[in-house]
């Protein structure tokens, strides 16, 4: 069993969240693999430390709420409005080039190479 799953197991089971036949299988693990059970009991006074812990100091348990922040939203509404007038000029910019080379009297047509100019044959 990885020390991954183990650990979930053994959390699980420390705070009776196991199903008794899952817990029955995780005793019988811990019974049969000594190192497995080692690591369980490690795991067990480390929850037993930090449950003392937060009993001695319950200061350390509360977080402070975040405070709301308007500066985020405001610079992404102004990102936004940056990237779409970019896309708005150069949408237009390449509309204009589009319908600027359509116009097929803009642009000379010759069916015969200049003179001299042999390679272009």
């Amino acid at each position: 069993m990885k020390p991954e799953s183990l650990h979930a197991l053994v959390i699980d089971h420390h705070l009776g969240e196991l199903p008794p036949e899952t817990a029955e299988l995780l005793e019988h693990h811990l019974s049969s693999h000594s190192a497995a059970r080692v690591e369980a009991d490690r795991l067990l006074a480390t929850l037993e430390l930090s449950r003392a812990t937060v009993l001695t100091h319950p200061e350390l348990t509360r977080v402070p709420a975040p405070a709301p922040s308007t500066r985020r939203f405001r610079g992404t509404t102004r990102l936004l409005a940056r990237v779409a007038a970019a896309l708005a000029v150069a949408g237009l910019t390449g509309l204009g080039g589009y319908f600027a080379s359509r116009d097929d009297s803009a642009v000379p047509v010759s069916s015969s190479p200049r003179p001299g100019l042999t390679w272009a044959r």
